[in-house]
Order: structure tokens, then sequence, then C-alpha cells
């Protein structure tokens, strides 16, 4: 079984979008301008925990509400044709 870099980049790339680290930074340094470099690092770390804490819990039960929801619109299935409603 080969690893399957084509996926991998392709979820790294889309995460790094998502996430957008440069357009975080100087956000991030405006707002702890007065803070000390001990508080900046604890705040980064608690962000960083947090955001990771909310994109994997998303992972973890986005696919089962998905189900549950019984989404109709076929832009919701992401390409997947075998979730997509059949038309009339």
């Amino acid at each position: 079984m080969t690893f399957p870099w084509d996926l991998f980049v392709s979820a790294l790339v889309t995460l790094l979008v998502v996430i957008d680290p440069p357009g975080a930074a100087p956000i991030f340094a405006s707002l702890t301008t007065r803070s000390t470099a001990q508080m900046r690092r604890a705040m980064a770390i608690r962000s960083v925990a947090i955001a990771s804490a909310i994109l994997v819990g998303f992972a973890a039960v986005g696919e089962p509400l998905d189900r549950r929801a019984e989404a109709r619109h076929p832009a919701v299935h992401h390409g997947r044709a075998d979730r997509r409603p059949q038309r009339a």
C-alpha cells in the first residue's frame, strides 16, 4: 500500500488556506502588543489547542452529522456521487 501523497498535499493546502497563518499573524501581533513574551506564548499555545480541538471535533462528527441531517442539496455532498439524491 502506497501513501496517497496527492490526497495529503490537497488536504494540507486546504488546511493552510482555511487557517491562513500569514493573515492571522498580524492580527495576533496587534492584539498582544502590550503582553509580555510569556503571556504571548501562553495565548498562542492556547489558541492552537482550541483551534485544533475544533478542527478535530468537526472532522470526527462532521460525517455523522451530515448523515443525520439527511441533507438533500447536491452541493452539500462535496461531489460524492453515491450520496447525491436521485432526480425524478
